[in-house]
């Protein structure tokens, strides 16, 4: 058993310094567990007003999970209308609008 303790210290490099930063780094693992238990602040909702003004270039809707930016002159598209013209090289036709936008 003697061995092993032994080769353990040595494999530490300084065995007493090990044992003080082993302290501090489960110090901190702790800490880093009580922050990722903490709910994060509303960080998204103080950015999002300021995406609300925008408006699709091509279905003219103002709200989507995403917005996306056209490749030729960066206006936003929504998701839908990003998705389809990056898939198609076309704009998204109006039949595929739904009925409250644009």
């Amino acid at each position: 058993g003697t061995k092993r303790e032994h080769a353990g210290g040595a494999a530490g490099g300084g065995g007493g310094g090990e044992k003080a930063g082993g302290s501090a780094s489960a110090s901190a693992a702790a800490e880093a567990a009580k922050r990722r238990a903490q709910p994060r602040p509303p960080q998204a909702k103080d950015i999002k007003p300021a995406c609300e003004n925008k408006v699709c270039k091509n279905c003219g809707t103002k709200t989507t999970p995403f917005w996306r930016k056209d490749k030729h002159d960066g206006k936003p598209l929504c998701n839908a209308c990003g998705l389809y013209y990056s898939k198609n090289d076309a704009p998204r036709p109006k039949t595929l609008w739904k009925a409250e936008e644009g």
